[in-house]
């Protein structure tokens, strides 16, 4: 079984996803409208679809605080710990490893999840083994490393046991300080961001993804009519920024939209609905990291017929 140390847990993007049926509710109210499936709102956890993996071991609980999940014997010794998984008292790879090869929130099944999402094929994120091992197992697998922070990467730190890695979110190559996202940091299978230099994070080693992701994310769909539909989503380049396509019946067009600025990183819109050809609306979050707050921010935009605005929203 592997363990991995990572990331504290912050409530993070919950209200964008009650904004996010609360846009649509309103727009729908009255309105004759054709929408296609929308995918939710990233919520808190980084959007780490096994946040709530319950531990193997007795209570079988979800939730906890400093390393909880852990199975001791009679002396109080621990015996196993970091065990997420599907099957009551059992912490075998069965149980306990994810669809993406790595053990349920660990910081390698984040980081393994996070570059997937971005079109990283399964070949390259997958069997690198514990965290401190990325960088020694990456160059088999087509991956680069070196010491150079990148939006896409992952910073690794290859002291400890099992090591810790973490997905790179945000990068001020001038100042050298970078924002990462990452599980189980204090041990308690939880998510959490960080910002600092490479070095003063914990890390000395960046394994880089970036050259094997997708051009773009698209996360919701909506139609006014056949020849009339919106789809959005997000892309990087350089940083994260919001991606709104149109179909005229004939072909896709990517259509400008408002971006936030450096301060702003990890935007995405998810969602998006259809009222009429010059009344539609996106909604979305990003982590806001201007004076260190590290705080996830309700996103949304608007189409007038002619142009995408950004609105204020709470």
């Amino acid at each position: 079984m592997q363990t991995h140390q990572q990331g504290k847990a912050e409530v993070g993007k919950l209200h964008t996803t009650i904004f996010s049926i609360i846009v649509v509710l309103i727009m729908l109210f009255g309105a004759a409208i054709t929408l296609a499936t929308i995918v939710p709102a990233k919520a808190y956890t980084g959007g780490y679809p096994y946040a709530s993996m319950a531990c193997v071991w007795s209570p079988y609980a979800t939730t906890g605080t400093g390393n909880w999940c852990k199975k001791v014997n009679t002396s109080g010794q621990i015996i196993s710990d970091y065990d997420w998984g599907t099957i009551h008292n059992n912490n075998s790879s069965s149980s306990e490893q994810s669809p993406y090869g790595y053990d349920y929130r660990n910081c390698t099944d984040y980081v393994a999840w996070k570059v997937a999402s971005l079109g990283v094929p399964p070949a390259h994120y997958k069997g690198l083994g514990n965290a401190k091992d990325w960088p020694t197992n990456a160059p088999g697998k087509g991956l680069t490393v070196n010491t150079i922070p990148a939006i896409g990467a992952a910073a690794v730190k290859t002291t400890g046991t099992f090591g810790h890695v973490a997905f790179i979110n945000a990068y001020n190559s001038s100042t050298g300080v970078m924002t990462v996202q990452e599980y189980n940091h204090y041990q308690d299978g939880n998510y959490g961001t960080r910002s600092g230099t490479l070095s003063g994070l914990g890390f000395s080693k960046v394994v880089h993804f970036e050259k094997y992701k997708t051009s773009g994310v698209l996360n919701g769909i909506a139609a006014v009519s056949a020849s009339d539909v919106w789809a959005v989503g997000f892309y990087i380049d350089g940083g994260y920024n919001t991606l709104i396509e149109h179909w005229n019946g004939s072909s896709w067009k990517v259509v400008p939209s408002p971006n936030l600025g450096v301060q702003h990183v990890d935007v995405s819109l998810s969602s998006v609905a259809a009222v009429s050809a010059s009344n539609v609306w996106a909604v979305g979050s990003y982590l806001d990291v201007s004076n260190n707050t590290n705080t996830y921010k309700t996103l949304s935009e608007h189409w007038n017929g002619s142009s995408w605005k950004m609105v204020p929203s709470p």
